[in-house]
């Protein structure tokens, strides 16, 4: 499936929906939490109405091709779970040949496989793409568990990027990990 504004995708046990306004409760369960923060390495969320208007503004984003997030949440319950998203690194030069991706997700949904499922969807999504060539995430240094799970689907480290984010009150380094669609095919056949 090619990414379009309304590209809602599927995994084993996922439904992967474009964010909407109306999920901010979600949300800011997600983004308030400490723990989240602390791991993603983002400053928690201050309101429901900054998570509402955040999110408004992905939909409209979405809707102009130009960034695509989506909710995740179970087939079985329709019980929340998280977030990831993809965008295009240049959206302003056309063909786009490399993505960004980031995800997250809640806490009590860590470390059941649901991220894994989350990102193969979104990674065969943005390889549909004839031009897509390479998809990138940048990663905090002591989030293990991401680091683990990006080399699991082929990604490889390529660097360390200095002041990448900013959030409580200083700037933070990320490492840069890659994954190009020749080593997706190879890592898939």
């Amino acid at each position: 499936m090619k990414l379009s504004g309304r590209s809602v995708l599927m995994s084993e046990r996922l439904h992967l929906e474009p964010v909407q306004a109306r999920d901010a409760a979600d949300f800011y369960a997600l983004w308030s939490s400490p723990t989240l923060a602390q791991v993603a390495g983002i400053d928690p969320v201050g309101s429901l109405d900054e998570v509402a208007a955040g999110l408004a503004q992905f939909e409209r984003l979405r809707l102009m091709g130009m960034y695509w997030k989506w909710r995740l949440s179970l087939r079985s319950s329709g019980d929340f779970v998280g977030e990831i998203e993809a965008y295009p690194t240049r959206p302003q030069i056309q063909p786009w040949t490399e993505w960004g991706i980031g995800y997250s997700l809640m806490s009590n949904h860590w470390r059941q496989g649901y991220a894994t499922e989350a990102l193969n969807a979104v990674i065969l999504a943005i390889f549909e793409h004839p031009d897509s060539q390479r998809i990138k995430a940048d990663v905090g240094h002591a989030n293990d568990a991401s680091i683990q799970l990006l080399t699991k689907l082929g990604f490889q480290q390529e660097g360390s990027q200095k002041a990448k984010i900013w959030h409580s009150e200083q700037t933070h380094d990320m490492l840069l990990f890659g994954l190009t669609k020749s080593q997706w095919d190879v890592s898939r056949a």
